[in-house]
């Protein structure tokens, strides 16, 4: 795991959204099939209001970057 998405799930943690999104755009922007850094980027999301479609539209390339992913699926039901 990169440090760079080491830090966003500690910001994640925090509750420091918009500085987590911030990473974890940031490593997709390096390794665009990270299917965990989409998933981090869902959940950021989620908690953010009013963003519920940008969060479905990230763990939705999450499970097609990682289709056997039960987590993602979970997590796309919430």
């Amino acid at each position: 795991m990169s440090s760079e998405l080491s830090h966003g799930m500690l910001l994640l943690d925090q509750g420091r959204l918009e500085d987590a999104e911030s990473c974890f755009i940031s490593v997709l922007s390096k390794d665009p099939v990270n299917h965990f850094a989409q998933s981090r980027l869902a959940v950021c999301r989620m908690q953010q209001p009013g963003r519920k479609k940008d969060a479905l539209e990230s763990i939705d390339e999450a499970i097609r970057l990682e289709p056997n992913e039960d987590y993602y699926h979970s997590l796309r039901s919430l």
